[in-house]
């Protein structure tokens, strides 16, 4: 064992860099899931979106009923906004992750540092919901197009 492995074991027995070494962990962690989850998400979205619409059209076999066109592509319009933005909060997640990891940082280097707000985070947050509202009224959208037509 040289002497860096005994000061990191000498450092973990401290209460305060055990706290700042699981958070860090913690963070590390997340961030690496929310880059994993990147493509799978992206996928699912465009895939399914996409794809139902396109075989529901094939479906129909039929002409389509004046009027409702809008309604499928405003739910294409909606569901491509949805996948950007889902793009958009990944990255931001990332950067923000990033920031918490530099704040637990800062507050392990000097007990008195204020730690700031995390506004990436925030932003974060904040697409999220836009993406998921992006995305439940493009599916309306789309339901009214599919409703329109069956009858």
């Amino acid at each position: 064992m040289n002497r860096k492995d005994n000061d990191l074991d000498a450092g973990y027995a401290n209460p305060r860099y055990r706290w700042y070494f699981e958070e860090k962990r913690l963070h590390e962690a997340s961030r690496q899931s929310q880059t994993d989850a990147f493509d799978s998400a992206i996928l699912t979205l465009s895939s399914g979106a996409f794809g139902i619409s396109i075989a529901f059209l094939t479906l129909l076999k039929t002409t389509v009923v004046k009027g409702t066109t809008i309604y499928l592509i405003s739910s294409w319009v909606l569901f491509a906004l949805a996948i950007v933005s889902t793009l958009v909060s990944f990255k931001l997640a990332e950067k923000a992750h990033d920031k918490q990891i530099d704040e637990l940082t800062k507050l392990y280097e000097r007990p008195d540092y204020r730690v700031k707000a995390n506004a990436t985070s925030t932003a974060t947050g904040w697409i999220n919901y836009l993406s998921l509202v992006l995305f439940v009224v493009g599916l309306g959208l789309f339901s009214v197009f599919v409703i329109s037509n069956l009858k």
